[in-house]
């Protein structure tokens, strides 16, 4: 039965390495089928744009056609060729031909008109008007030379008849490229086929011998046909047995191929069923031991009857060897039995206590007792029954202490035991210690501090009297205990505790808080009284004690041969309010504290009223806040996004404004900070999304909308389907909503917020990335996620006419991100001589108050005709 239960489970371990690499292929192939349909259909469009541009002229015969592609108009057109191919990268060139195959318009110059003709894709367009879209297969560009896939729709007179052919043509590097950003296994196999089987691209490249066509009875036609899938085969180029996951590129017929060998997934599956075979084979050697052992055991028991009349004799000696004394007396007073321990504990002689009447047994005890806990029941010396259970503790001359507890027999007399309990004693000195005081450091604790500060509090109102708090605070123990180790972090706060003993008076309370935060209750050091209300001496007191311990703490270190510097910053309060309670003192101490902290280390602050205000305003802020969302008090402002190629508005950005009804306008970097902690942001970002579409949707649509979208947000996994519910609802086309997000989106969850961010991106949302070169590691997440922009934090912008080092940033980032196909736009842009800076560094975008303030939604019209008037240097027009 474990047998076929092992081979059971290393035949599933199989079938589960299988199925989880036919997932990883379909997932992989499903993948690539979406890049590839997303570029195709990117071409497409451009085709079908430039075919209902070529059918909509005013000709009528082919000649009429060629006559109309006069050399102004090749030149016209050619640019608005190459502007479009732009927008697809690694495209090679862009044509129009005639119906003879002819070049008559094209992205390339030749010196002599390039002829078609002979092309498979002409002559298959030519020969068949079904209005579908032509892929080649890989040949090498008539252009440039260089190997490409060639995009062809043909182009129709008035009268169906045929006129020629527009057509793209794609370097297949791309396709390179896109496997291997995938980032796929060694192993696997990338492919791209046309829908009969002819191949047009496979990585690794296939031998030269090889056939390029699947045969037709292979099963890939057959999982085609059903629009996707996995299946088992032989390769097509060799004899290995393999697992292929096939997937359409949506309704163009290209199909996308992810092959693995068989041996490969089943590599790491061999290895574990060899382990679980040798632990199987372990278990049964195992269980055969073991029964031998139980064998043995029940021999050993069949023996044991034999002994048991030995084991009566063994009581004696467990009774001699218990580790309590036992002594049992008649009901006249007499010992009758008592163990060796008994006589151990007090030192008496056999022969002393054989016989002996309990009084004289007492009296010879009470000799070595130097004190005890009595009870008068069991010291009592008459010679009456003992009726009642009893029990002391005494302490002996050798500082031992012993447990005496007697228990009355049901048929007279009693039983007494006799216990060293001094270790006890010791254990609860230290329980009791540790309750009270810090095991590490020696100095009181959280609990016994605010116990004694409420003592001193209460002498302090009964005497009139103020009490000094202070908060001591090590700066960079962190960096200590992390480099040097936790041993070394424990030496240095005791050394620190002796330090800060050091500084105070034997009345003064010094305690751990916890951490690397101590805590002192200073009383006052002289007479004093509160009626007076000077307290320039206790405050001249509490400033030189902080000098003492900063100055203390400040001293190297030696530890673990290391020299170790810190220092301290301190938090005081002088309490004079009488209704202040132990837990206030401590809360504006470390006010306080946290105040010294934010002036700079190795520092003191005194507690003063504006520190608890602060508090409470802020927590003000936080009420109104939830209470401002319910009562609709925010707004939105927008600002213009500039495109410096074209000096024309592309876009606006939506910017959250808070109308408080008292304090009038809250900065957004005074609200949005709390509404991340509180978790507010999700509803006000929801609200702020909906409102910026159902404004932008009344603009002309050219004009993209803008909405930053904060890391909290992400952390709701309805985020996408609430962004789609507002597109929906207010009728915006996702193109023109782009969404900012900062780097703290993938620091937080990275593989499920780039899982929504794909999911956004490829409903057709752009995305930005917000304050670019501000964070930890952004030029690593350009790898991970292909943003559509890129926004340059206005901290570069700001200084760019004055440090080179901001003008080098700038320009880097604009290459960078040409080179990755994405929009570069710079903030905060306020001068003529900043725009004219950021035109020469290649930036394409601009946004900032030279181009308009943030304004509401009825002026941002008139600022967006204001944003496009204004002049753009010539060189970012290009």
């Amino acid at each position: 039965m474990a047998t076929g239960a092992v081979t059971l489970s290393i035949w599933q371990n199989r079938n589960d390495d299988i199925a989880d690499a036919i997932r990883s292929d379909r997932n992989s192939a499903i993948f690539l089928a979406g890049q590839i349909e997303q570029v195709v259909q990117a071409i497409d469009n451009i085709l079908r744009d430039y075919q209902t541009l070529a059918e909509s002229l005013d000709v009528y015969s082919d000649q009429e056609f060629r006559q109309h592609f006069t050399p102004e108009r090749r030149y016209t057109l050619r640019g608005s060729l190459l502007a479009t191919l732009m927008r697809i990268p690694n495209a090679n060139h862009l044509s129009v031909t005639d119906s003879e195959g002819t070049v008559v318009v094209s992205t390339h110059v030749s010196p002599t008109p390039l002829n078609m003709a002979d092309r498979q894709y002409f002559q298959d367009l030519v020969a068949n008007d079904d209005d579908r879209l032509s892929v080649s297969l890989p040949l090498d560009s008539r252009f440039t030379g260089e190997p490409v896939i060639v995009f062809a729709r043909r182009i129709n007179g008035h009268d169906r008849s045929f006129r020629g052919v527009v057509f793209l043509s794609l370097a297949t590097r791309y396709l390179e490229r896109t496997y291997r950003a995938a980032g796929f296994l060694r192993n696997q196999t990338f492919s791209l086929a046309h829908q009969d089987g002819s191949l047009i691209f496979r990585l690794p490249a296939p031998p030269e011998s090889a056939s390029r066509t699947i045969p037709p009875m292979d099963p890939w036609h057959a999982t085609v046909a059903q629009r996707g899938g996995s299946f088992r085969a032989s390769g097509l180029f060799d004899d290995s047995v393999r697992w292929i996951s096939v997937q359409p590129a949506g309704n163009y017929p290209l199909v996308v191929s992810i092959t693995v060998p068989e041996a490969s997934i089943l590599a790491n599956w061999q290895s574990r069923s060899t382990i679980t075979a040798l632990g199987a084979l372990g278990f049964v050697v195992c269980l055969v031991v073991l029964l031998m052992i139980l064998a043995r055991q029940f021999t050993v028991l069949s023996r044991s009857r034999a002994d048991l009349a030995e084991a009566n004799l063994a009581l004696n000696a467990a009774l001699d060897n218990m580790s309590h004394g036992l002594c049992m007396f008649d009901g006249a007073g007499f010992l009758r039995l008592c163990n060796e321990r008994f006589l151990q504990i007090y030192g008496f002689p056999a022969a002393f206590v054989r016989g002996a009447h309990r009084t004289m047994i007492d009296e010879a005890r009470r000799d070595r007792v130097v004190s005890e806990m009595p009870d008068a029941r069991l010291l009592s010396r008459d010679d009456g029954p003992v009726s009642d259970p009893a029990c002391l503790v005494s302490e002996l001359d050798d500082d031992r202490f012993v447990k005496v507890s007697r228990q009355p027999l049901s048929y007279g007399g009693w039983l007494e035991t006799h216990e060293d309990v001094t270790d006890r004693r010791r254990y609860e000195g230290r329980i009791e210690f540790l309750a009270r005081c810090d095991p590490l450091t020696g100095t009181a604790n959280r609990a016994n501090f605010l116990e004694r500060l409420h003592e001193e509090q209460t002498r302090a109102r009964t005497l009139d009297r103020p009490v000094t708090v202070v908060m001591v605070d090590l700066d960079r123990f962190k960096e200590v205990n992390d480099s040097l180790g936790h041993a070394a972090g424990d030496l240095l706060l005791k050394t620190t505790a002796e330090r800060l003993r050091a500084c105070i008076r034997a009345e003064d309370t010094i305690a751990r808080l916890g951490g690397d935060e101590f805590a002192i209750l200073r009383p006052p050091p002289f007479e004093c009284n509160l009626r007076t209300r000077d307290l320039t001496a206790i405050h001249a007191d509490a400033v030189a004690l902080a000098d003492r311990i900063i100055a203390a703490v400040a001293e190297p270190y030696a530890i673990d041969d290391h020299k170790v510097a810190i220092g301290a910053s301190v938090g005081l309060v002088i309490a004079t309010d009488p209704a202040d309670e132990s837990i206030d003192l401590l809360k504006k101490a470390d006010l306080a504290l946290y105040q010294a902290k934010e002036q700079g280390r190795s520092g003191y602050c005194f507690f003063d009223k504006a520190m608890m205000e602060r508090v409470e305003t802020r927590h003000r802020l936080r009420t109104d806040l939830r209470q401002a969302i319910e009562d609709d008090e925010f707004v939105l402002h927008y600002q213009p996004l500039v495109d410096l190629v074209s000096g024309a508005v592309c876009g606006v950005e939506a910017l959250v404004r808070w109308m408080h009804p008292e304090r009038g306008l809250v900065p957004p970097d005074q609200f949005i900070p709390l509404a991340e902690q509180t978790g507010l942001i999700v509803p006000l970002g929801d609200w702020i999304l909906k409102t910026a579409c159902i404004e932008a949707a009344t603009w002309p649509a050219c004009v993209k909308l803008a909405v930053n979208i904060s890391a909290v947000q992400f952390r709701s996994a309805t985020l996408p389907d609430a962004i789609m519910q507002a597109l929906a609802d207010t009728g915006m086309a996702p193109e023109r909503l782009e969404i900012e997000i900062t780097e703290s989106v993938l620091l937080d969850n990275e593989e499920n917020n780039l899982s929504m961010l794909r999911r956004l991106k490829e409903a057709g949302i752009s995305v930005a990335l917000d304050d670019f070169g501000t964070g930890y590691s952004s030029l690593g997440y350009l790898t991970m996620f292909p943003f559509d922009k890129l926004k340059i934090d206005r901290s570069f912008t700001q200084d760019v006419l004055s440090r080179s080092d901001c003008m080098a940033i700038i320009c880097a980032a604009a290459t960078l991100g040409r080179s990755l196909g994405m929009t570069v736009l710079a903030e905060g842009i306020e001068t003529h001589g900043q725009l004219e800076l950021l035109c020469l560094a290649g930036v394409s975008q601009a946004q900032g108050y030279y181009f308009g303030r943030p304004v509401p939604a009825a002026e941002i019209g008139r600022t967006m005709r204001r944003a496009g008037s204004l002049q753009v240097s010539a060189g970012a027009r290009g």
